[in-house]
């Protein structure tokens, strides 16, 4: 009898880790978190001559029916523009130390006019766009700062722009939705796990 429980206890216990396995088989799970340059990285990154620019690191698995969407969007006094730079249809199904980067270099012209350069990394490549702005205090922030798994169809958000034409403007804030709504300009990097 005590050798049957135990067979019983032993098939039930494989049961339930083959039935744990078996459910990550149907998930994509993707990674990310900050990634901080070392000495020689910073001192490399410091002659591209952009300003400022967050890296990120993903790491994980996308099952064939899920994809993962890039975007930079633009919202100008809390209202998405139409400006949107994005990217989709992930050719790539596993990532290891991927990088990810999003930054922002601020150009003026010889008439004083301000244009930035918006530098969105991923896997394939590197999404660019340029805006004229006339803002005159403006910051740039990572948006997470651990390690963060990416849930279907919510977008993660991964850094953010803000600029004002005021003398100062506002940090800290406690969401994404409360900073877009509370600044003249704000550009956003985020990536979203969705279907294909």
């Amino acid at each position: 009898m005590k050798t049957y429980l135990k067979l019983l206890v032993y098939l039930i216990g494989i049961f339930l880790l083959t039935s744990c396995n078996i459910g990550n088989k149907n998930t994509s799970v993707v990674t990310i978190k900050p990634y901080t340059l070392n000495e020689e990285e910073q001192m490399l990154i410091s002659k591209t001559g952009v300003s400022s620019i967050h890296y990120f690191v993903m790491n994980g698995k996308l099952l064939e029916n899920d994809d993962l969407h890039y975007e930079v969007e633009i919202y100008k006094n809390g209202e998405l523009t139409d400006q949107k730079l994005g990217s989709y249809g992930e050719i790539q199904k596993s990532f290891k130390d991927t990088l990810l980067s999003f930054g922002v270099n601020d150009l003026t012209t010889s008439s004083n006019k301000h244009f930035l350069d918006i530098l969105a990394g991923q896997p394939g490549g590197l999404m660019s766009s340029s805006k004229e702005h006339e803002m005159t205090a403006w910051g740039l922030s990572s948006m997470i700062d651990n390690k963060v798994t990416l849930v279907k169809d919510e977008p993660l958000y991964l850094a953010a722009w803000v600029g004002t034409t005021k003398e100062t403007f506002q940090s800290g804030y406690d969401d994404i939705q409360s900073m877009i709504k509370n600044n003249e300009l704000t550009i956003v990097y985020k990536i979203t796990l969705v279907d294909s």
